[in-house]
């Protein structure tokens, strides 16, 4: 993305394939980001784990990206919603562009993006309180006590966690 001499944060996680290829991140770096081209635009700070190797995309929004901006994605649509204070705004693409875009990044798969700084006329304020720094997100907990069932009997190492408040009628 040609970020230059950016210092990255160094991170300890591994990237696993489908295949269970291995891949360790050269780190991690915070850069801002903006969603939607008119008001409303949202922008915030999102944490990117960088790699060295080819690839036809430029980033992926994971989970952690997409409860950032409070974004639901509709890939039959091609499309992508957000919340901004109390308005929704939306990117969308029609199939034949995303399709054409991703069969010449794959042609150049070391292709070059250009990183537009966003201006803070034209777009929702980051908050106050977001550090400027990769912030590792707090695990989610379960609401209540889990216990484990079995799936199928006979067969022990198929099991399930259920919530332990749940009839017993019904955890069978």
């Amino acid at each position: 993305m040609e970020l230059g001499d950016v210092p990255l944060e160094p991170v300890d996680t591994s990237l696993y394939g489908f295949a269970g290829e291995v891949l360790q991140p050269l780190g991690q770096i915070p850069l801002p980001i903006s969603l939607g081209v008119e008001p409303p635009r949202k922008t915030r700070i999102v944490c990117f784990l960088v790699v060295d190797m080819p690839s036809a995309y430029n980033l992926i929004f994971g989970r952690p990206t997409l409860n950032v901006f409070q974004a639901i994605i509709s890939t039959y649509h091609v499309m992508l919603k957000f919340l901004v204070g109390n308005k929704i705004g939306e990117i969308q693409r029609d199939h034949y562009t995303a399709r054409k875009f991703y069969v010449e990044a794959k042609k150049n798969s070391m292709h070059k993006m250009e990183v537009d700084t966003p201006s803070p006329e034209d777009h929702e304020s980051l908050p106050a309180q977001e550090a400027q720094r990769c912030v590792t997100p707090t695990p989610v907990q379960p609401a209540e006590e889990l216990m484990s069932i079995q799936l199928v009997p006979g067969e022990p190492e198929k099991t399930t966690k259920i919530g332990s408040q749940l009839n017993p009628t019904l955890a069978r």
